[in-house]
């Protein structure tokens, strides 16, 4: 296909989710007011100058390792000190029961998180073009179980993070950060600064703070479409404080691609205002509290919607292979190519060991019409060797904008939607595959 054929798909595609994820709210739920004006505090303390950065607690939290322990039954069937093996006292929650199916409506771009436990899966995009609040977590040996219900909608254009102990959640749609604690199925919102208000920002947790740099502004497009912020933010939930950040060095990068590595938040790459791929690269330090250029992405590639911390490196797939960065020298290099070119929206997650590539949308384009065509395959690049190989398909329909995690022991793919721009699909459905060698186990609805 032609640059100019998959930037034109492109725009159709993104203009066409913009749309779908900010259509409306969930229809039995109406999502908390947005603020009006610009806000000088945050939780009412002074919002910090750009000055000092915040401190890193830490490695970034990252999945567990850990799957299901030796006590736990097959899926739907309670474990020791589940609901019905004695009464839980006075201050403790009753234990959560789980079951087989997947209790959740059919819907695409949720979001999706391995607590080192449990798959936790909120929000997205209904067969309504709806935004919803409810949730389930999959504990792999067990099963499914409902969460409690987000205050607001999740767009799917959020930042988030798991901080090893709970969900954090800037979402666009009201001026507020969401917490939700597993432990207690219990989420809280909390108020954040309107200017931290955004959509598709880079966003890393640090150990101690979110951090979030670029993305753009909910409302008031100009000309060209929404304005492309430059701005950082850090939240610290333990204070419940915002800081404003240094502004990223080369301006606003819309459609910029990163995360947290151990040497700091990455942002890398975007478009320029006739949609071009930039390679601007750069490396928020937490002790310094400054920005530090890095080099550019090689011959600007376009890294698409996604790249993945292995733990020494930030890989995105790009064209018939992909690029990586040692963020620490600030180096780039090429990854090998592999048997297909990159598609939209493909999915990436780190096993330890390669990093799957899922889903995503190749396009046709045939007498100037484009044609959707949602990739089944599941790609798998190791570092090590540098070389590509093939995980086995799963069972399902052809699909993105599904629910891709690692659970530490497997690959889980649920939800998602076929990539249609007219009749769309939204499942319901999904897949479980724990051994590359092994079969996928379906997950029904």
């Amino acid at each position: 296909m032609s640059p100019t054929a998959s930037r034109s798909a492109g725009v159709v595609l993104a203009a066409v989710l913009g749309l779908a994820l900010l259509a409306g709210c969930e229809a039995d739920s109406e999502p908390t007011a947005a603020g009006s004006a610009d806000r000088e505090t945050a939780a009412g303390q002074d919002v910090a100058t750009p000055t000092p950065g915040p401190e890193a607690g830490g490695d970034a939290a990252g999945p567990g390792e850990g799957g299901p322990g030796e006590d736990d039954a097959g899926d739907g069937a309670p474990g020791e000190g589940d609901a019905g093996d004695g009464a839980p006292g006075e201050d403790e929650p009753a234990p959560p029961r789980y079951e087989p199916a997947v209790p959740l409506q059919p819907r695409s771009d949720p979001l999706a998180v391995w607590t080192g436990e449990e798959v936790l899966v909120v929000g997205g995009v209904d067969i309504r073009d709806e935004l919803r609040r409810d949730g389930a977590a999959y504990r792999p040996g067990r099963g499914w179980r409902e969460l409690d219900r987000a205050p607001t909608p999740l767009s799917g254009a959020y930042a988030a993070a798991w901080t090893g102990g709970m969900l954090l959640v800037v979402e666009p749609s009201a001026p507020a950060v969401l917490t939700y604690d597993p432990d207690r199925d219990a989420w809280e919102e909390r108020e954040a600064p309107e200017a931290a208000r955004r959509l598709g920002a880079v966003a890393g947790w640090s150990g101690s703070e979110l951090v979030l740099a670029g993305g753009s502004r909910v409302d008031g497009e100009g000309p060209e479409g929404p304005q492309a912020l430059d701005d950082a933010w850090a939240y610290d939930p333990a204070a419940d404080r915002w800081q404003a950040l240094e502004p990223l060095p080369a301006g606003p990068q819309p459609g910029a691609v990163g995360g947290w590595t151990d040497a700091g938040l990455v942002v890398a790459g975007g478009r320029d205002d006739g949609f071009e791929p930039v390679g601007d690269t750069a490396r928020y330090d937490p002790e310094a509290g400054a920005w530090e250029v890095l080099d550019d992405v090689p011959d600007a590639v376009s890294l698409g919607g996604e790249v993945v911390w292995t733990g020494t490196e930030l890989v995105g797939v790009a064209g018939a292979g992909g690029v990586a960065l040692d963020p620490a020298s600030g180096a780039w290099r090429a990854l090998a190519e592999r048997d297909e070119p990159a598609a939209a929206g493909e999915q990436l997650v780190w096993t330890g060991e390669e990093v799957l590539v899922v889903g995503g949308l190749a396009f046709a384009v045939d007498d100037d019409e484009v044609s959707p065509q949602p990739r089944e395959q599941v790609s798998a690049y190791d570092p090590a060797e540098d070389a590509w190989s093939a995980w086995p398909a799963a069972p399902l329909e052809a699909r993105q904008g599904a629910a891709v995690v690692w659970t530490g022991a497997g690959l889980l793919v649920w939800g998602g939607d076929d990539g249609r721009f007219e009749d769309l699909t939204r499942f319901d459905d999904g897949g479980l595959l724990e051994d590359p060698e092994g079969d996928w186990r379906r997950l029904e609805p």
